[in-house]
């Protein structure tokens, strides 16, 4: 199967990011969900996985969860839940932790502070 060109990979992407848009209905954290899904998707993943046929199934598919809210809506809704939860958590995990040195310098400044009032 030969290299899709940069074009045919930019309509997919906005084809995709319309339909998703549509599915999850402007909503404001699952907009930004898909957003962040699909970039990561189209940067990481190389150009020769790239398959026509797939892309339209699931265009198909957003479509259909836009348009009533059954089994399709549902799953896109909750994808973009689990989603959103497992990102918010990693960077809840990666908060700094303030190291001892830190600390004490913290604690040095206020402790001036405090002298000189």
């Amino acid at each position: 199967m030969p290299t899709p060109s940069p074009q045919t990979l930019r309509l997919a992407y906005r084809h995709l990011y319309k339909a998703a848009l549509a599915a999850v209905q402007y909503t404001v954290p699952a907009r930004y969900t898909v957003r962040n899904k699909l970039r990561s998707a189209f940067r990481f993943t190389p150009a020769s996985h790239y398959n026509a046929r797939r892309i339209s199934n699931t265009v198909d598919f957003l479509r259909l969860a836009a348009e009533k809210r059954g089994l399709e809506h549902k799953l896109v809704k909750n994808l973009c839940i689990v989603y959103y939860y497992q990102i918010s958590y990693r960077k809840k995990r990666c908060v700094r932790i303030p190291t001892s040195s830190s600390l004490e310098l913290e604690v040095m400044i206020l402790f001036k502070k405090t002298a000189d009032n």
